[in-house]
């Protein structure tokens, strides 16, 4: 005596494959979309990390040694009673000591008492870099401005 056993027939499986085949491709078309997004957005902000360490790097600096910008080896260095430090501008880094910042330097203008100089002692400094502008200066106490004004008299 045969018994009929209820299962799927071989026309319904297939449809079934079929159907998972375009779901799962669809799926994998999608992880690769965001994973492309996902490295874009990763190199932007390490680009913008990158820059703002920059920033960061010379407010530390300006505010703690001498800066002077010596225009014939585009080297800005600064120096203080216990260090030196020494920024090598190439166009598509920076070098700081021994440190690499990956940022590209489109232009830059260095200041002395609010006036464009090209070499020598500077207080203040302005770098285009792609599409941010970073202006760092060094913070001067009253004693600074007192003695001017009493030199100027």
């Amino acid at each position: 005596m045969r018994t009929k056993v209820k299962a799927f027939t071989i026309h319904e499986m297939l449809v079934v494959l079929a159907l998972s085949s375009v779901v799962i491709a669809m799926a994998l078309l999608m992880l690769h979309l965001i994973q492309k997004q996902m490295s874009v957005a990763q190199f932007e902000f390490q680009k913008s990390d990158e820059v703002r360490w920059f920033e960061r790097l010379l407010v530390y600096d300006f505010n703690r040694c001498q800066m002077f910008y010596d225009a014939k080896e585009n080297h800005l260095i600064g120096v203080s009673e216990t260090d030196s430090i020494r920024y090598k501008i190439f166009s598509n880094y920076v070098l700081r000591n021994t440190d690499t910042l990956f940022v590209k330097v489109q232009d830059k203008d260095l200041y002395l008492d609010q006036q464009i100089v090209f070499l020598g002692t500077i207080d203040a400094v302005r770098f285009e870099i792609e599409k941010d502008k970073i202006f760092v200066y060094k913070t001067k106490g009253a004693s600074h401005y007192m003695r001017e004004l009493w030199l100027s008299r």
